[in-house]
């Protein structure tokens, strides 16, 4: 057993202790069974004496019951009967202990003598019998895995593999299993990336495709021995490119879904802690499905926990694309397939739900353990939440955070009066028990105290005088920096969540208070931000914190890293560092702190970062200072851009981007050295909102010529095909926002003097765009429209670098636009159609004979852009106009012998005149009916522009009837 427990223990008895659990002797008594390095001792339940001590070399041998699952005995001078429900355990423990300890003082190696009876038991067992497993629905089969129990449908069978579960009609349809054994709590905050249940998740996905890629390994293997028998070089070529490119393919995988799992059921009324996370993956066969649990606080001590992964193995499918008739089928497929995914998940979520561990029995013994180690302040934020949540079990030093918090609510009071008067009343009557009992704790002097210095200096000498050993200095160092941080966990939300953190100090260093109550508040954070040297063992010196953190910044120090989490969330440092004309700290500081293995530390700088360049370009934006300021801070982001982490990733791009926003000097910096080959890399990436922010940043850098230059050197064009051809797996599509930027990024590539490759490809993929339905790419109507505008506008750019390219579009594309003329859609797109078109009448003028004859259903159009959107209207008018000029060019006689109505420039004037008049007589009203809201709610704008909108749209349905009627 593992943890804080056997630390304390060990310093109480002044030895190392290897394993500690309850026991029973032969008496009814419980006692406190551990096993040291040199001797084996037994100590009673409240642990007032050590009841038997019994050293190592008087132990002659152990002889295990067979009859009774929890019975040993100990032969030695006498022999002693052990009841322990840990048993297996603690042999193995006690065996370990008694080796090294032979050898240690021998010289030589032995084993520990033990031997198997049938030893009856002298005392009657009390022990509940626990159920294997509760509600066992019908047709499921029990496994268990280590201590665990849980059910599968009967149609999977156990292999000889422990852990694997394979489907009976199909072997690649399987089930895997696997669960650690317990590990320290502690390791959590070491494991860095692995700690987050998502990226552990997306790194054990990798892998698992990696186990799936190795099955063609042999078949790889045989096609190379028979291209080293063949003597055609060039077949040969063509058969290993062949298998390359299946190699790729096969990893090519899609994150469907990716989100937190909560497990459903507890059937056996466990006390721990259990966090989940839950990954739908697509490859080009088959769907896998990854459930990760993280057990967290396992009984006894709760100071360990474990992770259980289960691994579900889709179906085997053919690859090849489904063609699709129309929308009715592709919905009818969509919802089998979301059907028949329902249904395979649940094979997963059920027996995760059903999974139930051998409980160990919790005894009040053990609280007295918990309870010594939150006295000696070795437990973290969220065991101690936990620890109190469940047994109201807290550090006895909780009294001096109460104290302190109280007496800050009451200087805070004159910030604030009716806020901290609350606070303060909510504080008293959720940890009124614990301020009653302050006198045990503290002196009378300190609780009458209001000076908050004489508090701390209570509170270090109040935990110095209880421990004595080691050296004094550096016992002196150690619990300073334990209370400096259990201080810190106190005030920054355990005490009172979300009501009162760290956040609600930092506004009050900006307000008008005095210059005590700031200093107050700068010495809270000094002492809990706890910046000592590294290589100094010594207690903080009071001094300057301004000053300190120069220190910081130089990584002369070691720090409290949620302290500085929370600081940087409160946005202290761009308050009282950045803002007050100390931008070389604060961009020192900001560097530091990312070159941090913390995740959750990189992810709130990140965080800052683009809250602060959003909020200052909307105010002073950002100066000289600033910027020389954020420079180093670049570099650093762009090495965070290349981490496999999507999250940190993403969040770098998202804070490189508001960065290129706000100043163009950023936009250098990013491109140089590989910095091209770095954002063309991520377009490669399997999550939509990564792809969507790498996009933008793209986009965002083009508005210089020279970054142009370095992009398309580095194949970006290439990279955006693949965006528009799609992930190439069934059911899976890019975002519409990451193809709408796609298309703006290819149309500023065309401006530019660099001639695009595979054109045929890229028109055939725009016009796929064009000609789809919205339901295809699974999007809403606005985005839709946006998708098609963007798409034909880039075809009018290829258009003007191409004749090859508009006479294809004449071919195939213009008829498919005509019909859609015809229809009523959006303006947006229909602005971008008259756009093409007018750039195609110029090389093919017989297409004017066309757009005549289409001048009948002018009017409706007409009419829809007016009432739309009255700039849009001009626009199309001029555009038709053009076009109608054009016509009149190439007029002959057939034009003139044809008794057709009056051309479309004719028509477009009139309808204009009627329109003018209508939208008089429309204003006039809506002003009324706008003066009269407003004057009932002036506040809520949305309804107001909810109004005009509604007034809007019946307008133009009566008038769409009445050009319908005409």
């Amino acid at each position: 057993m593992i943890g804080n427990i056997v630390q304390v223990i060990g310093e109480l008895l002044n030895c190392k202790v290897d394993f500690l659990c309850t026991a029973q002797l032969s008496s009814e008594k419980k006692y406190f069974a551990v096993v040291a390095s040199d001797r084996l001792l037994f100590i009673a339940g409240k642990l007032e004496k050590v009841e038997m001590s019994l050293e190592y070399g008087k132990i002659k041998g152990l002889v295990i019951s067979t009859r009774v699952p929890t019975m040993f005995q100990i032969h030695s001078d006498i022999i002693i009967d052990i009841y322990a429900l840990e048993r297996k355990q603690l042999i193995q423990a006690l065996r370990y202990s008694w080796m090294t300890d032979f050898m240690h003082k021998n010289f030589q190696f032995k084993q520990l003598p033990m031997y198997k009876d049938d030893i009856k038991s002298n005392i009657s067992e009390k022990q509940a019998i626990l159920p294997n497993l509760l509600f066992t629905r019908h047709g499921k089969q029990i496994y268990r895995n280590k201590n665990y129990t849980f059910s599968l449908p009967e149609e999977y069978i156990s292999t000889y593999q422990d852990g694997v579960y394979v489907h009976k009609e199909s072997q690649q349809c399987k089930i895997i299993i696997q669960i650690t054994d317990p590990m320290p709590i502690q390791l959590l905050s070491q494991i860095g990336e692995k700690a987050n249940l998502q990226y552990y998740s997306e790194m054990f996905l990798e892998i698992v495709l990696k186990g799936i890629n190795s099955k063609d390994e042999s078949k790889k293997q045989e096609t190379n021995q028979r291209s080293e028998d063949s003597d055609e070089d060039g077949k040969i070529q063509d058969e290993d490119q062949q298998e390359t490119n299946k190699k790729e393919e096969i990893l090519d995988y899609w994150i469907i879904s990716s989100h937190n799992y909560k497990k459903r059921s507890n059937l056996m009324n466990d006390v721990s802690e259990w966090y989940g996370w839950e990954l739908h993956a697509r490859t080009q066969v088959q769907d896998i499905f990854i459930i990760i649990l993280r057990r967290v606080h396992i009984p006894p001590i709760f100071e360990t926990y474990q992770e259980i992964l289960f691994v579900l193995y889709g179906q085997e499918q053919n690859a090849k694309e489904q063609v699709l008739v129309n929308d009715r089928d592709l919905l009818k497929l969509t919802l089998e397939q979301d059907l028949e995914e329902h249904a395979f998940k649940n094979v997963l979520r059920n027996a995760i739900d059903s999974l139930s561990c051998k409980m160990f029995i919790f005894e009040k013994q053990y609280q007295i353990f918990i309870q010594l180690s939150a006295d000696r302040l070795l437990y973290n934020r969220q065991t101690l939440n936990f620890i109190y949540n469940k047994f109201k079990i807290f550090p006895q030093f909780m009294s001096y955070a109460l104290k302190y918090l109280k007496l800050l609510f009451q200087r805070l009071v004159l910030y604030d009066k009716e806020r901290f008067l609350i606070l303060d009343k909510e504080l008293t009557q959720k940890y009124g028990f614990i301020l009653k009992n302050l006198k045990d704790y503290m002196t009378e002097t300190v609780e009458n105290d209001e000076n908050l210095q004489a508090l701390f200096d209570a509170f270090e000498q109040a935990s110095f005088v209880r421990d004595k050993s080691g050296n004094e200095e550096e016992r002196k160092f150690i619990w300073q920096q334990k209370l400096s941080n259990y201080m810190g966990i106190c005030l920054d939300g355990l005490l009172m969540g979300s009501a009162f953190s760290f956040k609600d100090l930092v506004p009050v260093l900006q307000a008008k208070v005095s210059m005590e109550l700031k200093t107050i508040i700068l010495e809270l954070f000094d002492y809990c931000l706890y910046a000592v040297p590294k290589k100094e063992c010594r207690p903080i010196k009071k001094g300057n914190f301004i000053k300190r953190l120069e220190e910081l910044a130089s990584n002369k120090y070691q720090y409290n890293v949620n302290i500085a989490k929370s600081l940087i969330e409160a946005n202290f440092f761009s308050q009282e560092v950045l803002l007050q004309e100390r931008s070389g700290l604060y961009s020192s500081l900001i560097c530091y702190f990312l070159q941090s293995e913390n995740v959750d530390m990189i992810v709130a700088i990140c965080r800052h970062i683009i809250n602060f360049q959003a909020e200052i370009k909307h105010t002073t934006g950002l100066t000289e200072a600033m910027i020389t300021a954020f420079k180093p801070i670049s570099v650093e982001l762009i090495r965070l851009y290349r981490s496999h982490n999507r999250t940190i990733a993403t969040l770098a791009c998202a804070s490189l981007f508001n960065l290129c926003t706000n100043s163009r000097e950023f936009k250098y910096i990013i491109l140089n050295d590989d910095g091209a080959s770095l954002l063309v890399s991520k377009l490669v990436t399997k999550d939509n909102f990564l792809l969507h922010f790498a996009l933008k940043l793209i986009y965002c850098v083009m508005s210089i010529t020279q970054n142009i230059e370095k992009l398309l050197a580095a194949n970006l064009t290439d990279y955006l095909y693949k965006v528009l051809e799609g992930p190439q797996i069934k059911g899976c599509q890019y975002d519409a926002r990451c193809l709408i930027t796609t298309c703006q990024i290819l149309s500023v590539c065309l401006v530019s003097e660099v001639e695009l490759r595979n054109i045929d490809h890229l028109l055939i993929l725009l016009y796929n765009m064009v000609t789809t339905q919205a339901d295809q790419y699974f999007l809403d109507q606005e985005e839709s429209v946006n998708l098609k505008s963007e798409a034909l506008y880039v075809m009018s750019k290829m258009c003007h670098k191409s004749a090859e390219v508009k006479k294809k579009v004449n071919q195939e594309c213009v008829p498919f636009l005509l019909k859609l003329m015809e229809k009523l859609t959006y303006h947006q797109v229909q602005e971008k159609i008259i756009m093409l078109l007018c750039i195609l009448i110029k090389e093919n003028k017989e297409w004017a004979l066309d757009w005549l004859q289409m001048q009948i259903k002018l009017q409706d159009i007409l009419t829809t852009y007016h009432n739309n959107d009255i700039q849009s209207s001009n626009y199309l008018l001029s555009q038709i106009k053009f076009i109608d000029d054009e016509a009149k060019k190439v007029k002959n006689e057939e034009m003139k012998r044809s008794k057709l109505a009056p051309t479309a420039s004719v028509i477009a004037e009139q309808m204009m005149e009627q329109l003018q008049q209508q939208e008089s007589t429309i204003q006039d009203n809506n002003k009324k009916s706008i003066v009269s809201e407003g004057k009932s709610s002036m506040i809520d704008d949305s309804r107001i522009t909810t109004s005009i909108l509604n007034n809007k749209s019946k307008i133009n349905a009566s008038l769409l009837k009445k050009s319908s009627a005409q």
